[in-house]
């Protein structure tokens, strides 16, 4: 009876060709997506962006269904006029940034459009989130510094293309998206905001300085984390500091090793110490000389 049914695959046989069809996909879209280039893989999610977030702000303009918040009540170009300093610095810095070639200054330059953002907290009355910001971009260059020491002093360049025209065009359409939304967000509040009743909040928490309890109270794991973030940061800095002065110790003993090596000559320590054993010494005649011998006492 059983021989004469008919024999079909045996399972085994179909779960080893399923796992290889799923490996054999994935080599296949890892070998076409996982390029191994940052520049590839922010383009890809900047792309992301605009297709689908993106191209839904737009139609929502389009359609009417978003209104872009100006002429009204709200708008306003500055709450203060160093506000436009400092934007114009920002500018230039991040200008400045994307068309220099060399590391070092380009860190500088980036570095500077983050003091202008905190420069920007000041102004809008965050001292707490500028000093944050002030310490973390500090310690985020000096990191960067000792990280710059072991690459090349340029950048890849480059050449003038499509490619390059492309870039440039798709990191101008993600940062005006990105602004447009913020642009809308401010002006799309419904409800009345929850920071009007901190005050009173402060009084019941039990302390009378409103900062030092939304920092200590309403938002205390914010608060840890901005501590945990400078702690590490504080930590990786002392460790490349340790690092590089132990490597410079290193090249150090090497260096003197090597001199050292460079002055050749016998060391003339095991003949002085075989001499003061009482053995004797080869001379360079080829003879042998007896160790000096103590002068008798009277």
């Amino acid at each position: 009876m059983q021989n004469a049914m008919p024999r079909w695959p045996a399972a085994e046989l179909g779960y080893h060709l399923f796992v290889h069809t799923v490996y054999s996909t994935a080599l296949s879209v890892t070998r076409r997506t996982q390029s191994g280039s940052l520049p590839v893989y922010l383009g890809i999610i900047l792309a992301t962006l605009l297709a689908l977030p993106g191209v839904r702000l737009l139609l929502a303009v389009a359609g009417g269904d978003v209104a872009l918040p100006v002429g009204g009540p709200s708008f306003r170009w500055w709450d203060n006029p160093l506000e436009i300093v400092v934007a114009v610095i920002i500018v230039v810095t991040a200008v400045a940034t994307v068309r220099e070639h060399r590391r070092f200054p380009a860190l500088i330059l980036i570095s500077a459009t983050g003091f202008g953002i905190a420069g920007l907290f000041v102004l809008h009355g965050a001292p707490d989130l500028a000093l944050t910001l002030v310490l973390v971009e500090t310690l985020t260059t000096i990191i960067l510094v000792f990280v710059l020491r072991r690459l090349p002093a340029t950048f890849n360049v480059r050449p003038n293309g499509w490619g390059k025209r492309g870039t440039v065009a798709l990191c101008a359409a993600a940062g005006t998206f990105v602004a447009t939304s913020l642009w809308v967000m401010t002006d799309a509040r419904t409800a009345a905001p929850i920071s009007r009743g901190f005050a009173d909040l402060a009084e019941q928490a039990g302390g009378h300085n409103l900062v030092n309890v939304i920092l200590a109270d309403f938002r205390a794991l914010d608060t840890y984390g901005e501590i945990v973030v400078l702690a590490t940061s504080a930590v990786a800095v002392a460790s490349l500091v340790l690092l590089n002065r132990r490597d410079r110790a290193a090249g150090a003993g090497d260096t003197g090793d090597t001199a050292d090596e460079a002055a050749g000559g016998s060391d003339p320590v095991p003949a002085q110490a075989g001499a003061l054993a009482g053995g004797t010494t080869r001379s360079d005649s080829g003879g042998t000389s007896e160790p000096p011998r103590p002068e008798e006492g009277g």
